[in-house]
């Protein structure tokens, strides 16, 4: 799909890249955007962070979306 309406312009790693450059721009949290973006944690956050932080990623994705909104 993506392909299609790239016209080979965008990959979807340009589409992450994008994501988590307006997530930092927008506020979201740092383990938050890391966690939407699938990124592992380093060994200290492993072993001190043990949350799944759904309501934060739920806030993050609703603030994306309202800017997506915006951006038409």
């Amino acid at each position: 799909m993506l392909r299609a309406i790239a016209h080979g312009h965008w990959t979807a790693h340009d589409l992450r890249k994008l994501a988590r450059t307006v997530w930092a721009d927008i506020g979201i949290d740092y383990l938050v955007a890391e966690t939407l973006l699938n990124h592992a944690k380093g060994k200290m956050d492993q072993a001190y962070i043990h949350t799944h932080i759904e309501l934060q990623k739920s806030e993050a994705l609703k603030a994306y979306h309202l800017w997506l909104k915006n951006c038409w």
